[in-house]
């Protein structure tokens, strides 16, 4: 983020900007387009331009306030963070989640012997459901 100063119409790198550094599966993604006055939604929107993971997806671990956990709303600048600092996240893409909800195709019959009675003779049992 930078800001035009009024006398010289330079731009000036803004104080308030941070780095973090995000890891999530494997490997770390640098987010550098926050700011102190960016919430942590607005993170979490950076992180997803990176990785692909839904804001509603993101667990971000150890992001504290004055010790209470944060919430989407908080203020960066109220949050226990600093620049370069490495933060673990938890979540998955909606294609990755896509795939699992889908049953498998290629399962065996099963029998079911557990219903057989005990007043059933053994000489009546056929031999695939003996003991």
């Amino acid at each position: 983020m930078s800001t035009t100063t009024a006398s010289t119409g330079e731009d000036v790198l803004a104080t308030n900007g941070l780095t973090l550094v995000v890891k999530w599966s494997s490997q770390e993604y640098t987010i550098d387009s926050v700011t102190t006055d960016d919430t942590v939604c607005d993170f979490k929107n950076a992180i997803y331009k990176k990785t692909g993971v839904k804001p509603e997806r993101q667990k971000l671990m150890g992001l504290k306030a004055a010790g209470k956990p944060v919430t989407d709303d908080t203020p960066l600048s109220k949050v226990d963070i600093r620049s370069n600092m490495k933060i673990m996240m938890i979540g998955s893409k909606e294609e990755d989640i896509a795939g699992v909800d889908l049953s498998p195709q290629d399962i065996p019959q099963v029998v079911n012997d557990f219903d057989i009675g005990d007043e059933v003779e053994m000489g009546n049992i056929p031999i695939q459901n003996r003991e």
